[in-house]
């Protein structure tokens, strides 16, 4: 899904959560009420910087990044508070993090890297 921050800036997260009600279809209007991005080797200054700035920005609430590393997988938790991010959690492996916003889900790093194991 496309976000479209303002008329000159648009973002391709790897994922986006947002209202059914959000004006756009496949290209969503203003923030999402999440964003997540999965790391890559290649991504990772983009992601953890430019995109984190982009979106704290645009008042994005939430920001999460998920590395898939095999060994060591793990989730970190932005949330938007006064304007700027602040790390909500950063949970590895087994650990689980509980989240509240934008809705309430439990995700443990170690199962969204279950499948990329080989068998």
């Amino acid at each position: 899904m496309n976000v479209r921050l303002d008329t000159a800036t648009a973002l391709e997260p790897d994922v986006a959560v947002a209202r059914a009600s959000d004006p756009g279809g496949p290209r969503l209007l203003g923030p999402a009420l999440l964003v997540a991005e999965i790391l890559s080797p290649d991504s990772v200054l983009r992601d953890l910087n430019l995109k984190l700035a982009a979106y704290e920005w645009y008042g994005v609430p939430c920001y999460w990044v998920v590395d898939p590393d095999l060994d060591r997988p793990a989730l970190r938790v932005f949330e938007l508070s006064g304007g700027a991010y602040r790390e909500g959690a950063h949970v590895i492996g087994d650990q689980a993090f509980h989240a509240e916003r934008p809705f309430a889900v439990q995700v443990i790093p170690s199962r969204l890297a279950a499948k990329l194991r080989p068998a």
